[in-house]
């Protein structure tokens, strides 16, 4: 009778000790490591790394969800249905030996997070053929050789296209871009400098800057205006990506937050605005292949075969040429 009792006494003790490191799992705390992101740990804790906004919410502490330094400590809640001290539970205490369990019912999916981008730097793109000139900046006002917004410009308009009251963007005469790894072309790689309003038709056309990112002169070329989207809604990876940065804005032998960077891979290969990428190198130590994290890239803007993503952390510079993947669910 005596060791039917003990028996009895360990089991209890043990299932007591099961429900109460479940429901401490409910308000862990966890210390962020490298290369960790609010994706990857809800996913981890939680298996629905659709649930990284809940987890966001109830850390205030976070004010950019892609900026979670190692060493920072996270609240591991989100927000699951507990009863509340002092409120009897309407759910009956499980029974022993047997314990009854319920299903658990499939979280809704949670409202989509976006990215405010206030264009720090300007975000131009690869075009892999050269685009037809629309019009060039043939002359500027005497005694100016670089012009900023409200200053006039006198332009070509060989086809009649500049109305007068329509806008246009004004980019630089396209470089050419290649691989940095394999030296294949790429394509041309065109940088918007401001906007520009036509204030007179005829040939040469009159407009005027109405803004300008960097300095406008002479020979640089005028393209149809298209509005960039400033609230990026935030995505998870479709799949696994593999991407090289092959060039920056502005160039830089070091690249760091703020930088915007190019990517050798677009719509055609899964990638989508809005998917948060990590920066990575292999190093050897001790004869052993080791992954380096170097920090995340988000991708802004996308093309069917390459991408502009801006560097949202930077663990440390890196530089073109440097590896980049989609980060783990």
């Amino acid at each position: 009778m005596k060791r039917v009792s003990i028996r009895f006494l360990i089991l209890f003790c043990s299932l007591f000790l099961i429900t109460a490191s479940a429901v401490g799992a409910e308000t862990a705390s966890y210390t962020v490591q490298p290369g960790d992101t609010l994706w990857g740990i809800t996913s981890r804790f939680f298996h629905d790394p659709w649930l990284w906004p809940n987890l966001w919410e109830n850390n205030p502490h976070i004010t950019n969800p892609h900026l979670v330094f190692p060493g920072c400590r996270l609240r591991l809640s989100v927000d699951k249905e507990a009863p509340k001290p002092g409120i009897e539970s309407s759910v009956p205490p499980p029974s022993i030996p047997s314990i009854e369990t319920r299903p658990a019912e499939p979280p809704e999916k949670p409202p989509a997070k976006t990215f405010t981008y206030l264009g720090v730097n300007p975000l131009g793109f690869i075009s892999k053929e050269k685009l037809e000139e629309k019009g060039t900046i043939r002359a500027l006002p005497m005694f100016k050789e670089l012009l900023s917004q409200g200053d006039v410009v006198y332009l070509t308009n060989d086809r009649e296209l500049f109305q007068q009251g329509s806008t246009w963007t004004i980019c630089r005469a396209p470089d050419v871009v290649y691989h940095p790894l394999t030296r294949e072309r790429i394509g041309y790689y065109y940088l918007p400098l401001g906007k520009l309003e036509i204030i007179k038709a005829g040939n040469p056309a009159t407009g005027q800057i109405i803004s300008s990112h960097q300095a406008v002169s002479v020979g640089d070329q005028i393209m149809p205006s298209e509005e960039m989207p400033t609230h990026i809604p935030l995505k998870g990876p479709s799949g696994p990506i593999a991407a090289t940065i092959i060039r920056s804005e502005p160039p830089a032998e070091k690249i760091a937050q703020h930088h915007i960077v190019y990517l050798d891979k677009g719509k055609k290969d899964g990638l989508e605005d809005g998917v948060c990428l990590e920066v990575f190198k292999t190093k050897e130590v001790a004869g052993t292949q080791q992954i380096l994290f170097l920090g995340n890239i988000l991708v802004l803007r996308t093309q069917e075969e390459t991408s502009a993503a801006l560097v949202i952390r930077s663990k440390e510079p890196f530089s073109i040429g440097e590896k980049v993947r989609a980060e783990n669910p």
